[in-house]
């Protein structure tokens, strides 16, 4: 059995603040979770404790959230969603999963979201 060829998805947004910012390259990022699970229907949301980061203070003039997925494997879709200090800054669904795997990327500008940060 044949899988089709690989797709790419897009959603038509307004390019990010940052787009057309090559170099200098950003100035901090900030790693907030690294999550690995078969399975995650009948579990509780994951959370972490998120602290501003103390070599890179606000105020900032742009914020950037970038979240990667993986998936292999049978697996039906499911809704993803980023909470920051009771907003809720990003929703987004899993792609349709082939047996060889499936690696997603998301981008978007969370400046407005800046106070909370």
């Amino acid at each position: 059995f044949l899988e089709p060829e690989p797709q790419e998805s897009l959603e038509l947004t307004q390019p990010l603040p940052t787009s057309h910012l090559r170099y200098p390259p950003p100035e901090c990022t900030l790693p907030l979770l690294t999550y690995t699970n078969n399975d995650t229907t009948f579990e509780p949301p994951v959370s972490v404790v998120y602290s501003p980061p103390s070599d890179c203070p606000a105020p900032w003039s742009h914020a950037v959230l970038y979240l990667s997925g993986s998936i292999s494997g049978e697996y039906s879709g499911q809704i993803t969603s980023v909470w920051l200090a009771g907003a809720e800054i990003l929703r987004t669904s899993t792609p349709q999963p082939y047996v060889s795997g499936t690696l997603w990327n998301v981008s978007k500008d969370i400046t407005r979201y800046s106070s909370l940060l």
